[in-house]
C-alpha cells in the first residue's frame, strides 16, 4: 500500500517537478521553487476527482492510470474507513478498562476515592463509544461497570450515613 501511494505522488509530482520546459540559463530562481510539490492527505486522495488529477498534472490520464486511480482509491477508503473503526475500539476499550479499575478499587483503601470519578468516566466514554457504534460489547461492559460502581458507592454512602445518624441517636 505505502509503495503505491509513493509511486503515485511521484507519478503526480514528476510532471509538475520536471516539466520538459525547463530553463537551460541561469536564472535567479533555485531549484527548489521551481519544483511544485502538491500535498495530498488520505482524505483529499480518497476524494479526488480525476478532472482534478489531470488539471493538476497538465495532461490527459490514461485508460490504465485512470483504472489504477480508482482502485488506489478505494484501497485508501477502506484504510481509512479501518483507520476510523480502530479508533471507536479503543474508546470501548478505555470504558472497559476504566469500569474495571473502578469496580476493582472499591475496595482498596483510600484507593476508593477514585473509584466515583472513574466510574464517571467509564460511563461518559462508553456512552460516546456506544453511540458512534451500538455493537461495541466493550463500551458496554464499560458503562455497565460504571453504573454499578456509582450503585454500589450509593449504597456505601447510605449504610454510613445510617450508621452515623443510629449511633448518635442512641441512648
Amino acid at each position: 500500500m505505502k509503495i503505491r501511494l509513493a509511486f503515485f505522488i511521484l507519478l503526480l509530482c514528476s510532471i509538475k517537478a520536471f516539466p520538459a520546459n525547463m530553463p537551460t540559463s541561469q536564472t535567479n530562481t533555485t531549484i527548489s521553487e521551481q519544483i511544485i510539490i502538491p500535498a495530498f492527505s488520505l482524505s483529499t486522495l480518497s476524494t479526488i476527482k480525476i478532472r482534478e488529477i489531470e488539471k493538476t498534472i497538465g495532461r490527459k490520464l490514461k485508460l490504465k492510470e485512470k483504472i489504477a486511480f480508482k482502485i488506489f482509491q478505494w484501497e485508501i477508503k477502506k484504510d481509512v474507513k479501518r483507520i476510523k473503526k480502530e479508533g471507536e475500539r479503543d474508546k470501548g476499550k478505555t470504558a472497559m478498562i476504566l469500569g474495571i479499575i473502578a469496580a476493582g478499587s472499591l475496595f482498596i483503601p483510600f484507593v476508593n476515592l477514585a473509584a466515583f470519578p472513574l466510574a464517571i468516566l467509564a460511563i461518559v466514554i462508553g456512552s460516546n463509544a456506544k453511540r458512534e457504534d451500538p455493537k461495541n460489547r466493550k463500551a458496554l461492559t464499560g458503562v455497565t461497570l460504571g453504573i454499578a460502581t456509582l450503585a454500589f458507592l450509593v449504597a456505601i454512602a447510605l449504610i454510613v450515613v445510617l450508621v452515623l445518624t443510629l449511633g448518635t441517636i442512641g441512648p
